[in-house]
């Protein structure tokens, strides 16, 4: 699974296993016969824009 936040100052939260950092905006996770047993929750906060 690979997860992308956007831009290197949003943040970004979700569970998982083994994650590792690949660039400055993407992490990923691999994994062997995955099936998850709930939904994925991803929450991805971007900062407002200043005025």
């Amino acid at each position: 699974m690979t997860v992308d936040k956007g831009a290197p100052n949003n943040l970004v939260s979700f569970c998982g296993t083994n994650v590792k950092k690949v660039s400055p905006t993407r992490f990923e996770m691999t994994a062997t016969d995955f099936y998850p047993q709930q939904d994925l929750n991803i929450i991805i906060l971007v900062p407002e824009a200043k005025q």
